[in-house]
């Protein structure tokens, strides 16, 4: 069982692994409604509690959609400007 019943849900791992499956299932289907019914029956599979589905179930898609495939990093700290240069 992938589950982690710390009150955390699913491991970031587990969702990673799901939301990469998911995104293969999509690609090569198109029919999100059945990837998202796919998704569900996989998270009960999982052991999830059906209680918890839907929970998990945005939790997988957040990292689904994404930008660079992480729902959980922050961006990347702006880095410091430049001092002006002085003319001669």
């Amino acid at each position: 069982m992938n589950v982690a019943r710390r009150g955390l849900g699913l491991e970031p791992p587990t969702i990673e692994r799901l939301a990469s499956e998911y995104r293969q299932r999509f690609y090569a289907t198109r029919d999100e409604a059945a990837v998202d019914d796919w998704l569900r029956q996989k998270l009960a599979d999982e052991g999830v509690f059906a209680e918890f589905i839907e929970v998990e179930f945005e939790r997988v898609k957040e990292v689904v959609y994404a930008p660079l495939g992480r729902g959980d990093e922050q961006p990347p700290a702006k880095a410091p400007s430049r001092p002006a240069e002085r003319g001669s």
